[in-house]
């Protein structure tokens, strides 16, 4: 069996590697003050996967054809953690061979890089992200969970995040967070490029509020996209809370949406105010609620363990073109 690889040997894209290899320059910089330190703290750990995978459709059409995949996948792994910078960097060579359809065999290209930096302690911070992948972007509905089985809807893509921000914690009193994230989103064919930028501003008192607690935050994302319509999402919302006993608390919460994006239906948006309490009688379980003409929210809170918090909500807000009934998981209390 030969590999037909004509056309389809595909190269990272030059621009994808920036955090990465910025984590990489960048670490010993900010990690250590002398080369044995450097070369102490890199770790470096390479990989060989092999697998055998039988299907009976591989196209996932309705007549599909079977087909046995091997998978050779060589791969090497290099981190670097501690002091102010954390820095890892993934390269994967995935080969495919089919046993009945030799024109589908073909070699894919997995590139994850990140890095996460503390430029200035308790100030300042930086965080990097790039990948370089295949996803299914086939239209056809026939969805595939992986890249073995309907290759034919597969596009190599591209994601890049830079993020800067701010979070510093004011003697007790204030703690800021402040934070802007841009994405770029490219393919190689079939889908849309898009670019977003994003601005996040949170406040919120400090340890020594003991008695009355709150915060303020705002949100602010644009996504741009090459060849469809873009999007815009706004929201500010403040939070109120007022400690009555060790175990029972006020809530107050005001908020407002200006949203921009496709839809069917006419994009509502407005404001909403809601009161309730929060209710903690032991660490293990506490209840919140929080009640509004436009806004009504329950949450469960269950933390088994110290090292296990779980938050259920349930969220009914009428400020969308309809309301939006969503049960989620990890949503901040008001504790």
């Amino acid at each position: 069996m030969v590999m037909d690889t004509a056309n389809k040997n595909k190269a990272p894209q030059g621009y994808l590697l920036v955090p990465a290899l910025l984590a990489l320059l960048l670490s010993p910089t900010l990690q250590a003050d002398d080369e044995e330190e450097v070369s102490r703290d890199w770790r470096v750990t390479p990989r060989l996967t092999l697998s055998e995978t039988f299907t009976d459709n591989i196209e996932l059409e309705p007549d599909g054809d079977a087909d046995l995949v091997t998978e050779v996948s060589p791969g090497v792994n290099v981190s670097k953690q501690g002091g102010r910078a954390r820095v890892e960097l993934d390269y994967e060579m995935q080969g495919l061979l089919f046993a009945d359809t030799s024109s589908s065999n073909d070699i894919n290209h997995k590139l994850f890089g990140a890095g996460q930096f503390e430029l200035k302690p308790d100030w300042f911070y930086l965080d990097t992200l790039a990948s370089y992948t295949q996803r299914n972007v086939s239209q056809s509905g026939r969805l595939s969970l992986d890249t073995v089985t309907g290759a034919g809807g597969l596009d190599d893509v591209g994601t890049l995040r830079i993020s800067p921000y701010l979070a510093h914690d004011f003697g007790g009193q204030v703690e800021v967070l402040a934070r802007y994230t841009h994405d770029e989103t490219r393919y190689e064919s079939g889908a849309s490029d898009s670019s977003a930028d994003g601005a996040n501003l949170n406040l919120a008192s400090g340890r020594f509020w003991r008695v009355l607690t709150w915060s303020l935050s705002h949100n602010r994302n644009r996504v741009s996209r090459s060849s469809a319509p873009n999007a815009s999402f706004e929201s500010s919302q403040a939070d109120v809370g007022y400690r009555l006993t060790d175990t029972f608390r006020l809530l107050a919460r005001a908020g407002n949406e200006d949203n921009d994006y496709p839809s069917s239906r006419k994009v509502e948006n407005g404001s909403y105010v809601a009161g309730g309490a929060l209710w903690r009688p032991s660490r293990f379980y506490g209840m919140q609620a929080l009640y509004g003409e436009e806004y009504k929210t329950a949450t469960l809170m269950l933390n088994p363990t110290r090292r296990t918090d779980i938050e259920v909500t349930y969220c009914l807000l009428y400020t969308s073109p309809s309301p939006r009934d969503r049960t989620r998981s990890r949503m901040p209390s008001s504790a």
